[in-house]
């Protein structure tokens, strides 16, 4: 049987683990399974595939760039961006960058596709589904709400995960009464499609959050929903401690 033995100095275990990576791959895994250091393990080695340029594929990695980047939408009006982009393409126009409008369009039909697929997702999963969401104000004292979504289902290899989706991120119209809070929940639950499988709700510790979750389990049992108001009402363990500690420390 043969001993595969290395040895480097400081300085060297990136280079050292690349040529094991690239000569000796499979004496490398079973390496890292000895050591249960399965998480390292090198399943394949993919060629590198160089996609063809398209203007709709161009399209579509700009709407990537601006919306996981965090990027202004105003960035494809730049004339530097302009010759950026034509500096390694012979090719492509000035005319060929989309402007501000196309990108706009493009993220929101994007958004909506996303959504599509996660309500389907959500489809699948095996029993209830949980939520938390929260309420604030910005700096213009414009109040926001947000809604995530946690669940579990079959990964497709015999094992179950935790998935956790943003099903809404949006101006909170009209007051912030326990009923309009209750009505607007409802609306985003129901759109996602899973008012029928609503699990526990965690929200803020604060005593007028209890009025939404109430007004809410009206709504659902004048549908036929059975939903158990303080049952299914978790209250923000953080916020719980925040509030402690600000307290002690008066």
């Amino acid at each position: 049987m043969q001993t595969l033995c290395w040895k480097n100095s400081d300085g060297l275990t990136k280079a050292v683990q690349q040529h094991l990576l690239k000569y000796h791959t499979n004496e490398y895994n079973e390496a890292l399974k000895k050591q249960h250091l399965k998480q390292l393990l090198v399943t394949e080695v993919k060629p590198k595939i160089v996609e063809l340029f398209t203007q709709a594929g161009f399209v579509t990695h700009l709407i990537q760039l601006i919306s996981l980047d965090d990027q202004s939408i105003n960035l494809v009006e730049n004339l530097q961006f302009h010759k950026l982009m034509m500096y390694p393409h012979e090719d492509l126009l000035d005319s060929d960058i989309p402007h501000r409008q196309n990108i706009a369009d493009g993220i929101y039909k994007h958004c909506e596709a996303e959504y599509a697929m996660m309500v389907d997702d959500m489809k699948k999963t095996l029993g209830c589904i949980s939520t938390t969401s929260d309420v604030w104000s910005d700096t213009n004292l414009v109040a926001y709400i947000a809604v995530t979504a946690h669940y579990l289902k079959h990964n497709g290899k015999g094992d179950l995960m935790l998935c956790s989706q943003l099903i809404a991120f949006h101006p909170l119209k009209g007051s912030h009464s326990g009923r309009n809070l209750a009505q607007t929940f409802f609306n985003i639950v129901k759109k996602a499609g899973i008012i029928n499988k609503l699990g526990k709700i965690t929200l803020e510790n604060t005593s007028n959050n209890n009025t939404p979750i109430s007004k809410f389990a009206q709504s659902l049992h004048k549908i036929g929903i059975p939903f158990d108001a303080d049952g299914n009402h978790i209250r923000c363990s953080p916020h719980i401690v925040n509030i402690t500690v600000q307290t002690a420390l008066k």
